[in-house]
């Protein structure tokens, strides 16, 4: 699932929502929530996909601009902090291998 700034094109196996009004990065987030039930519908065992027509009958409560605004500054501030932490995570990690390797050659 992404979020595209930019005019695109897709093709028919790609289910796109064009938000018109309100916050984008709420319905990602929204989308990312009902994931589950979205996967629930999918059809194939090669290349799971869901319908265009399934994909449509999915239902997501929208709340106010106001709303969508706070819950998606508030998403996305937790998820700068998550990228930060799984740097810091990768950094260190890195240097414990480097300190082994130094132990054992």
């Amino acid at each position: 699932m992404n979020i595209i700034t930019k005019p695109c094109i897709t093709n028919q196996q790609i289910n796109s929502i064009i938000v018109k009004e309100g916050n984008t990065e709420f319905i990602y987030y929204a989308l990312k929530f009902i994931t589950p039930k979205i996967i629930s519908k999918v059809a194939g065992n090669t290349m799971p996909i869901i319908n265009k027509t399934e994909f449509s009958k999915t239902l997501m409560f929208i709340p106010t601009i106001e709303e969508q605004n706070k819950i998606a500054d508030f998403l996305s501030a937790i998820d700068k902090q998550i990228e930060t932490v799984s740097l810091q995570v990768e950094k260190t990690e890195n240097y414990k291998k480097g300190l082994l390797q130094q132990m054992f050659i």
